[in-house]
């Protein structure tokens, strides 16, 4: 997922996970964040326990997608089986698809890889009608344009949407319309949506919201991943010789700066790409 889609997405679910277990229809009444880091080079989009008084505990492992993949649900099935060997608990999981492009023949709610068999729930945005964005809680508010709702009618939402969130915090209301903002790239074209959104926001300063400055933070860790991943190809490339296909992008694929700068810490320990992954 691109990085601002990535961010504002990420940003709806920590406003108020229980506003998406509603929109999910699942069962739980309190969300505890937890680490998502399953492994060194595995990291799902969101972990939560979900607790319900007088009832079990559960975990819910969200991962959201704009673009296809076509490894997508493999890869939802080896979070959801380390997710509940980590913490100890079952595990549902839920691909949510935040547009059309986003899915294709491999997306399935019955994985199976061998004897292995997972179920996932698959959330299609643009399946969902629009006034579950503008009759739930605010937090849903800014995937009103990727539901179910025709170009023609989006401005008449968008103004029953000012006169709720206009009650809000000003604060609050800067994030709603930041990330509704951001969503509708992936659906409208620039110009398009500089017109929907017109007098929506034109008194805020945007860049104040908590969505604009995770954005900035999360590129600003990317930017660091990534002097660190291409630091250490440049070496070990001179040092083991060109890695082959699967070294290559079992390299790319790792998103912890730790873990790569512990591998440059080893580097001249080993003599191949094999044992400098291994």
């Amino acid at each position: 997922m691109s990085k601002p889609f990535d961010a504002a997405s990420k940003v709806l679910i920590d406003d108020d996970p229980i506003a998406w277990l509603r929109f999910f229809r699942l069962p739980g009444e309190k969300a505890e964040p937890l680490d998502s880091d399953l492994t060194s080079a595995l990291v799902s989009d969101r972990l939560l326990r979900i607790s319900t008084p007088g009832q079990p505990d559960y975990l819910l492992h969200i991962e959201l997608q704009v673009s296809y993949d076509s490894t997508l649900c493999h890869r939802a099935m080896v979070y959801h089986v380390l997710a509940g060997y980590k913490y100890g608990l079952p595990v549902i999981s839920v691909i949510v698809l935040l547009r059309k492009k986003a899915d294709g023949p491999s997306i399935t709610k019955h994985f199976q890889f061998g004897d292995a068999q997972v179920k996932l729930h698959v959330v299609k945005v643009w399946e969902h009608s629009p006034e579950e964005a503008l009759t739930g809680p605010a937090a849903l508010i800014p995937i009103l344009p990727l539901t179910n709702v025709r170009r023609a009618e989006l401005p008449d939402y968008i103004r029953r949407a000012q006169s709720i969130v206009s009650k809000l915090s000003p604060t609050y209301e800067r994030d709603i319309w930041t990330r509704m903002n951001l969503l509708m790239g992936m659906r409208y074209r620039e110009e398009q949506t500089h017109d929907l959104l017109r007098g929506a926001y034109q008194m805020l300063d945007l860049r104040e919201s908590s969505t604009y400055q995770a954005i900035i933070a999360e590129g600003r860790a990317e930017g660091l991943t990534d002097g660190e991943r291409n630091m250490l190809m440049a070496v070990a490339t001179k040092h083991l010789g060109e890695p082959d296909v699967k070294s290559r992008e079992t390299v790319e694929k790792i998103t912890s700066t730790e873990l790569l700068m512990k591998l440059g810490e080893r580097l001249f320990e080993v003599s191949t790409w094999r044992d400098l992954l291994s």
